[in-house]
């Protein structure tokens, strides 16, 4: 089999992936959605459009997916460990989940990121 046909047997294949499982991803609203499986990096437009948080969802055709269910804390927790750590302290709400966030230590995010500015942060929840 030429390596091109053993490419396209691959992709079909992660198509194939795609639609029958399902995947975790932080939604805001009006937003897209995104997954990586075997390093290809899929967008969709979430359903409903007007979510604004943490779901599972399941790819309805190449563009859009479904809400599953929400997101259970220890999966979004699970989800952000994988991401770099970088402190910083909520500095004004811009809308709804949506804050500004300046980081506790500049020259940690200079050294790590080349800048230092604010960030915004979303889906922000404060627990009781």
């Amino acid at each position: 089999m030429s390596k091109i046909n053993q490419l396209l047997f691959s992709l079909t294949q992660q198509e194939l992936q795609l639609q029958t499982s399902s995947f975790l991803a932080p939604c805001v609203k009006g937003g897209k959605i995104r997954t990586r499986i075997q390093g290809m990096v899929y967008t969709f437009v979430p359903q409903p459009i007007e979510l604004e948080d943490w779901g599972i969802f399941q790819p309805v055709d190449a563009k859009m997916a479904m809400l599953i269910s929400p997101a259970e804390v220890w999966q979004i927790d699970e989800y952000l460990r994988s991401l770099p750590l970088l402190r910083s302290r909520l500095a004004y709400r811009l809308q709804n989940q949506t804050w500004l966030a300046y980081p506790i230590n500049e020259a940690d995010m200079r050294q790590r990121f080349g800048h230092v500015r604010p960030i915004v942060v979303h889906l922000v929840k404060f627990c009781a």
